[in-house]
């Protein structure tokens, strides 16, 4: 039984039986500071949303939340780490106009998700390339990088900012993505947490992501790693080390099929410092 399989499976269970389930948990705002510098310079507040999932089972309305909360931090930077619809979005044009809020407030930049289109979609039957998907980006002015890095200047400081494709989905091109060494900090986003291994000699500072979930459904003792889809199950939620690096791994906004366990959904607001 694989992961989809099992959380279906206990979506319907939970219809039948009374059990501690939640179909829509509160969205809760993670505020985390890291010492990225150490310089004693300003914060640069980066909002940090992924796995949206736009869907039947998550309505415009639960994503418009997460978008309130993000903006309600002031960011300087936002960046959405993938997933944006579970296989096609109800409403297109409406997700555009929700997401264009966010890049109406700040310099706001996007990579794409295994839900998004490519080969893990194309296996099951959805759509090959993520043209869906990239028009819905394109018409909320969001900057999608597929292997590709672009520097940003904000409260002073200078960051390179850089977008790899899922894992699952495209080939990772960290030449392409002109992941070479630079005196400036590399934020690199990259929607599955395994993708660290992938670039692993390339030069980088901190890793955004989402693709777990945070497990979706947390059990005692396991935690979310019965259900979370990663190869290394340290690596599901929070921000954590990796050697001299970091990852920060989202709980995200939306879920497959409404359902979370125990694992609310989450924006984050990180503050470089």
């Amino acid at each position: 039984m694989n992961r989809r399989q099992f959380l279906g499976g206990l979506a319907l269970a939970s219809a039948a039986v009374v059990v501690p389930v939640s179909l829509g948990q509160s969205l809760a705002l993670t505020r985390r500071r890291h010492a990225l510098w150490g310089d004693g310079g300003p914060a640069l507040r980066i909002a940090h949303l992924s796995d949206l999932h736009a869907s039947a089972s998550v309505p415009l309305a639960h994503i418009g939340r997460a978008v309130d909360l993000a903006l309600a931090e002031n960011p300087d930077l936002i960046c959405v780490t993938g997933d944006f619809v579970t296989s096609r979005a109800p409403d297109p044009g409406g997700l555009a106009a929700v997401l264009r809020r966010l890049s109406a407030a700040a310099p706001t930049f996007a990579c794409l998700g295994n839900h998004d289109g490519g080969l893990w979609s194309a296996r099951r039957g959805r759509d090959a390339e993520p043209d869906a998907v990239l028009e819905i980006l394109r018409a909320a002015d969001f900057r999608v990088l597929r292997n590709e890095t672009t520097l940003v200047s904000a409260r002073g400081r200078e960051l390179l900012i850089t977008g790899v494709e899922d894992l699952w989905s495209f080939p990772i091109d960290p030449a392409r993505a002109a992941m070479t060494l630079d005196s400036r900090k590399r934020v690199v986003l990259a929607h599955n947490p395994d993708t660290k291994d992938e670039v692993a000699r390339a030069p980088w500072d901190l890793m955004l992501c989402g693709h777990t979930h945070g497990g979706q459904v947390r059990v005692p003792f396991f935690g979310g790693r019965l259900t979370a889809p990663v190869r290394d199950d340290r690596y599901i939620e929070g921000l954590l080390p990796w050697g001299a690096r970091w990852l920060q791994i989202s709980r995200g906004v939306g879920s497959i099929w409404g359902l979370r366990i125990n694992c609310p959904p989450e924006v984050i607001l990180l503050e470089l410092v």
